[in-house]
């Protein structure tokens, strides 16, 4: 890592084309891979989290901690996921306080679908950025959203 001081104009710069970026991949995310789909981005990054970890969660915070969103937020998507079939939700046989929420055939389905759509789209995309340097940014964006995520807290609570 370089020990250049950056100018406050080159940090607020470099923080909102990091902001533009964002949205435009966003933007992009939900037009290219959703626009057909009758699942949204979020209820996807569920799905996606499921199967990184075997196919559920044994709690409902697992999910709110991963998708840094409110606890009634991610309820009310869990909800209507099961109402939309994609996942289901069983009581802890040792705590029944506790929910267990797991991917069902139709989830995995859908998360194979999108993939799919993904796996598509991605390289021409890409293609059209041109040559960066993909590992040092992505090493980048991985550091940048480590230390923003763990930093939300101490943001929030001095408000």
């Amino acid at each position: 890592m370089s020990n250049t001081r950056l100018s406050e104009q080159d940090v607020m710069l470099f923080f909102q084309s990091l902001m533009e970026a964002s949205h435009a991949v966003h933007m992009f995310v939900e037009k290219v891979f959703f626009a057909k789909s009758d699942i949204t981005l979020h209820q996807f990054g569920v799905l996606k989290q499921l199967m990184a970890r075997g196919g559920s969660v044994s709690t409902m915070t697992e999910l709110w901690c991963d998708h840094h969103t409110t606890k009634g937020n991610i309820t009310g998507m869990i909800d209507r996921m099961i109402d939309a079939g994609l996942v289901s939700r069983t009581e802890d046989s040792a705590d029944r306080r506790q929910k267990k929420i797991s991917i069902t055939k139709l989830g995995i389905k859908k998360h194979a679908e999108i993939e799919s759509i993904m796996r598509s789209h991605v390289p021409e995309f890409m293609k059209e950025i041109g040559n960066l340097p993909l590992p040092e940014l992505t090493a980048s964006l991985i550091t940048i959203k480590q230390v923003h995520l763990s930093g939300i807290e101490k943001y929030i609570s001095h408000k």
